[in-house]
């Protein structure tokens, strides 16, 4: 039987390291006196750590991260706190309960008090944002033996060959887009593809590669076999795409007219349940980068979307030029991001040409080109170039006409004259026509866009209400 414990005091004996209990001087029924273990307070022990740490960990969604001499550190769970723990001070730790019939604070306990409690971000890079946002957590710090002057960036841009004055205009758009702090879901993707002598081999892969690397390199997201769905949202919240600034797809097809990749773009958080973990939110400062030999995209992603074309390159007149870019990045990386940041500050010049759907990237980055005007325009007559909807409302149009007719073949499936035809329906003839799986609203939505595009003749909806049929020349579609 344990003997009984009177406290005498609960003055803590000198310790080190970081435990879950404090000593204090105690009387037991013999009268002997002695210290005793008693439970800390999970409060206390998380204090403890703060102090110990500088304020560490801290925490993006449900996931706890510290930033350490070797980066970001992610700490998803108790073991990878506690090893964390043991490489910054001793650990002391112990189960069970105290005799004064505390409980000690688990392993386990500690680290969902430090999730729930932690300062949080929705972001976190070990790369420079300007301007800073509160809720992004960047782990860069300037090279203190440089003045910005724009020589790197201006190095590292001249070895690439864009089509036009102005594509070299967007390729530097581009690379300050990846250092700008602006709203989230604000910037636009970029597509990057060949000019009309260079549709393949332009070094469209490399350009992306390289720029992007300037930031630590790009997450590439993997496409099912009927796109991306919910999964692109599960892989963009995963402890990899997290530290990325950018996501690349390279060699981009069936992706271009994939409705998640449009939607994502735009999101101003990105929410989802990455593999064995828990759900969690990430805030969208996310560059996109698409390379592509058939630039053709949904009017929904063309929309979105910068048009970069670039040139053929001599690849005999310099064998040697990917590494020696490589080994300029990697030699200058701090300059060439001191570059960027000190850009990205400069003067903004007046828009009187139309903005793209991207108000804030315009005035703030596409704005520090003296040529801004002149740009505008050429990224609107890329995207009309690039608007694929067109093929694919044909193409619907024509299955649609198809199971109009009387000789139509299953009769089964022969759709009356006139309609009304319900959603699921087009849907299903959408489908049929382009090969895609588009769910029903993705489908309506598209109709409705080629509505107002004045693409679709005389098809249109029936009424106003919520899920009605379509018709061709009747009805009251308002």
């Amino acid at each position: 039987m344990e003997k009984a414990v009177r406290v005498k005091n609960r003055q803590t004996s000198t310790t080190l390291g970081l435990q879950n209990y404090r000593l204090v001087e105690a009387v037991d029924e013999d009268g002997e006196r002695g210290e005793v273990p008693e439970a800390l307070q999970i409060h206390e022990i998380a204090q403890q750590i703060y102090a110990v740490t500088g304020g560490w960990p801290r925490r993006v969604g449900s996931t706890l991260f510290a930033d350490t001499a070797d980066g970001i550190r992610w700490l998803p769970d108790h073991v990878s706190l506690f090893a964390w723990l043991h490489g910054i001070d001793k650990v002391k730790w112990k189960l069970g309960s105290d005799a004064f019939g505390g409980c000690f604070v688990t392993r386990q306990e500690l680290h969902a008090h430090l999730v729930a409690t932690a300062r949080a971000y929705g972001m976190v890079s070990e790369y420079p944002m300007w301007p800073a946002r509160a809720e992004v957590y960047t782990a860069w710090t300037a090279p203190h033996d440089y003045v910005p002057t724009g020589e790197y960036l201006d190095n590292l841009l001249s070895r690439f060959k864009p089509a036009t004055d102005i594509d070299a205009s967007l390729i530097r758009a581009f690379v300050l887009t990846l250092g700008w702090g602006g709203p989230p879901g604000s910037r636009p993707a970029f597509i990057v593809t060949g000019g009309d002598d260079a549709a393949q081999a332009s070094g469209k892969t490399a350009l992306v590669r390289h720029l992007c690397s300037l930031f630590g390199g790009a997450f590439e997201p993997r496409l099912g076999s009927r796109g991306f769905g919910d999964d692109l949202k599960k892989q963009l919240v995963s402890q990899q795409a997290q530290l990325c600034r950018a996501c690349s797809i390279d060699n981009a097809e069936d992706v271009t007219a994939d409705p998640a990749l449009a939607d994502v773009i735009t999101s101003e958080s990105i929410d989802g349940r990455p593999a064995y973990g828990e759900q969690t939110r990430r805030v969208n400062h996310i560059t996109w980068a698409v390379t592509t030999n058939d630039c053709s995209m949904s009017a929904d992603l063309a929309s979105r979307s910068v048009v970069i074309r670039l040139a053929a390159p001599d690849r005999d007149a310099d064998p040697e030029w990917d590494d020696q870019v490589r080994a300029f990045i990697s030699e200058h990386r701090d300059r060439i991001l001191a570059d960027i940041i000190a850009g990205l500050q400069g003067t903004r010049h007046a828009i009187v040409e139309k903005r793209t759907r991207f108000a804030a990237w315009c005035g703030c980055v596409l704005a520090l080109d003296q040529r801004v005007n002149e740009i505008l325009p050429v990224i609107a007559r890329g995207v009309e170039r690039s608007d694929a909807d067109a093929d694919e409302i044909a193409r619907f149009l024509d299955e649609l006409n198809d199971r109009r007719r009387p000789e139509y073949q299953p009769e089964s499936e022969r759709l009356s004259r006139w309609g009304p035809w319900a959603p699921r329906v087009l849907a299903s003839i959408w489908n049929a026509a382009n090969g895609s799986n588009l769910s029903v609203g993705w489908v309506v939505r598209r109709l409705n866009l080629a509505r107002k595009q004045k693409r679709l003749g005389d098809l249109k909806p029936a009424s106003r209400q919520h899920g009605a049929g379509w018709v061709i020349g009747c009805g009251d579609a308002g």
